[in-house]
């Protein structure tokens, strides 16, 4: 005996004892597959027999009683432990093909719907390598036969008492030995019922890729596929799993309020025009909460599109939690909005993204003054675009407000980063995967906080000593009032304890102690932790993950009618359509288009050395 578990159905294992069976058990989930493999003799196997040799046999109908014997069947009945690695060299019958042969098990099986049942019959023709054909083709009768003159393959099936469940009738499928070469040759190809080939592999392996799927189905099935078939295939089995991408739309108002009604204190609102979908906003309770108690208030807002088949975008505002880690604070999701901004083409220049920088991270008045009249000297222009966009927004040294030195959006990108595989779902299923995804990195970062080392994360601590490291050759002269007088090698800076502030402003900006700080407090013999900001200290950390969140229930979803309505107990609850704007047809775009300031690597010629081409 022999069994697969669902999440590597392609590796047969052994059942030979208890610790076996709960595997079988524990791993499954409505059904296992288990097989009865009988075999001429031990020696046959260790001889490598191929596999097509093999004969799997149907288990028998009568079971043995309660009082039969435990103990572990003969070798003879067993394959040896190296039968998977062995039977990569042979004649290999994957598993699926000889679930797919048993697709339909014989006369009176039933199934639910005539879908079910079409879809069975695919699945016969893959694991036997053979099309068929319909006589009749209705919700109520279905006959099939193989498509090859005079084979006897047959099936049919009828409606149950006007039911909509199906039951076979006729089961004789058995193909002539006649005609066996030619049915085996005919492989039939359907997008619609491959996708269901596809599912339960793409629900262990959600990156399955398209090119992986054509060598699956080639070297199991038979059938040579296209990339764009298999690209097909596992667009289709995303619906089956997910659902159609037009429906997620309806359900969007249902979901807000049950994110409401779930985690009390979460904002989940949306707007339509017309009852097409324009814009969402959630924030979830805990979110709103962490943010309050102990994060910064500095925010890093980012977009980035869906990847979807409805066009959109993704907003996101991150905040930073006491060891600068990713704190999601909402999101939102709005139609598509096409915009652009254009830098001078001279911006593309190594020269400009360095003065850009001086200008951007100068801390002090002077600095800024020093890198602004370089850049006039080098193009007045861009230096007229600089001082006409705002730079109190953005330059370190004009803006009024603590940011805590973060003057990128870094970590907004590394959110758009962490949902990538996500945003290419329906904006419904996007939804729940975020917020499965977010109690997940919220959990690990509460439980990461158990080893920190000491009052300050580790981010924290790596920054607080290298300023430490830095601090060793300043001197330091004691003045009234709690000043000090430190002296780089270079200048002279003034450091005041009692208004923790020096001249070089790090530490205000930052709330850590800079290098002339910890000189000062090397000299005092105090405790570098008693100056740093308190946003940074393990307590604020406690507050920021001291909520609760509660997940959400879908067992008690409102359902889909034929006519586009929501009913939930009968009840019409309010819905609306997807956006006007659909995505183009085609494969989405996967890469981003790079930002001009990103180092390239230069391409150098192999044939004359030059940079900018290559042979």
């Amino acid at each position: 005996m022999h069994y697969t578990l669902k999440f590597n159905p392609r590796v047969i294992q052994d059942l030979e004892d208890e610790d076996d069976l709960d595997n079988v058990v524990s791993h499954s989930d409505d059904f296992a597959n288990v097989y009865l493999v009988d075999l001429p003799s031990v020696e046959a196997i260790e001889a490598n027999i191929p596999n097509s040799q093999l004969a799997f046999r149907d288990p028998p109908i009568t079971f043995p009683s309660s009082n039969a014997s435990c103990d572990p069947i003969p070798k003879t009945m067993m394959l040896s432990r190296g039968f998977a690695s062995r039977s990569a060299d042979t004649e290999y019958i994957p598993l699926e093909s000889i679930r797919f042969r048993e697709a339909i098990l014989g006369s009176g099986h039933t199934f639910k719907n005539a879908e079910e049942f079409r879809n069975a019959i695919y699945q016969m023709s893959l694991g036997g390598r053979f099309e068929y054909k319909y006589k009749k083709n209705s919700p109520t009768h279905m006959s099939v036969k193989c498509s090859v003159d005079g084979c006897p393959w047959k099936i049919t099936a009828h409606a149950v008492e006007g039911n909509v469940i199906l039951r076979v009738h006729t089961y004789q499928v058995n193909h002539n030995h006649i005609a066996q070469d030619e049915c085996s040759s005919k492989v039939k190809v359907s997008s619609k019922r491959g996708a269901v080939v596809v599912e339960d592999v793409f629900r262990t392996t959600p990156d399955y890729l398209p090119r992986q799927i054509c060598k699956d189905f080639e070297r199991d099935h038979g059938v040579q596929l296209t990339y764009n078939q298999a690209w097909h295939l596992k667009e289709m089995a995303k619906e089956r799993i997910y659902g159609v991408p037009r429906d997620s739309y309806t359900f969007l108002p249902w979901l807000c309020h049950r994110l409401r009604e779930i985690n009390p204190g979460t904002i989940a609102e949306y707007t339509s025009q017309e009852g097409h979908f324009m814009q969402l906003f959630i924030a979830h309770a805990f979110s709103i909460q962490g943010f309050i108690m102990g994060c910064r208030p500095v925010l890093a807002i980012d977009s980035c599109h869906l990847s979807g088949p409805y066009k959109g975008a993704l907003l996101s505002a991150i905040a930073y939690d006491a060891d600068d880690g990713m704190f999601p604070l909402a999101l939102g999701v709005i139609d598509i909005r096409e915009s652009c901004v254009v830098f001078p083409s001279c911006l593309g220049q190594e020269i400009m993204h360095i003065v850009i920088d001086i200008i951007a991270y100068a801390r002090l008045e002077i600095d800024y003054n020093e890198a602004f009249e370089k850049l006039v000297r080098f193009n007045e222009n861009l230096a007229k675009w600089v001082a006409e966009n705002n730079p109190e927004h953005w330059a370190m040294s004009k803006f009024l407000k603590k940011r805590w030195d973060k003057m990128t959006t870094n970590i907004a990108e590394a959110f758009n980063a962490w949902l990538r595989e996500e945003r290419h779902q329906t904006i419904y299923t996007l939804l729940l995967m975020h917020m499965d995804k977010l109690v997940a990195m919220l959990d690990t970062h509460m439980r990461g906080t158990q080893k920190w080392k000491s009052v300050v994360g580790p981010k924290t601590e790596e920054k607080l000593m290298s300023n430490i490291m830095r601090s060793g050759p300043i001197s330091v002269l004691p003045y009234l009032g709690g000043t000090f007088k430190v002296f780089t090698g270079e200048v002279y800076l003034v450091v005041d304890m009692n208004q923790r502030t020096c001249t070089c402003m790090t530490w205000q900006m930052s709330g850590l102690p800079c290098a002339h700080v910890c000189a000062v407090i090397r000299t005092l013999r105090h405790d570098v932790y008693d100056y740093i900001d308190p946003c940074f200290h393990v307590s604020m950390q406690d507050l920021i993950y001291s909520g609760q969140f509660q997940p959400l229930p879908t067992h008690n979803m409102p359902k889909l009618c034929d006519d586009g309505s929501l009913r939930l107990r009968g009840q019409l609850l309010s819905c609306f359509q997807p956006p006007h704007v659909r995505r183009p047809p085609g494969r989405p775009r996967q890469r981003r288009i790079e930002s001009q300031f990103c180092h390239k690597r230069a391409i150098h010629c192999s044939r004359c050395n030059g940079i900018g081409h290559n042979a």
